[in-house]
């Protein structure tokens, strides 16, 4: 979705969203290898 948007859409709220979602992944893949246990 995001590389449909021209590049004056990437402000630094982009980055933001990025660093958010990049540590919901962390958590999901940690808690979910801890229950695989």
């Amino acid at each position: 979705l995001a590389a449909k948007q021209p590049l004056g859409e990437y402000r630094q709220d982009s980055l933001a969203a990025e660093e958010i979602l990049t540590l919901a992944n962390w958590c999901l893949l940690h808690y979910a290898g801890k229950g695989a246990e």
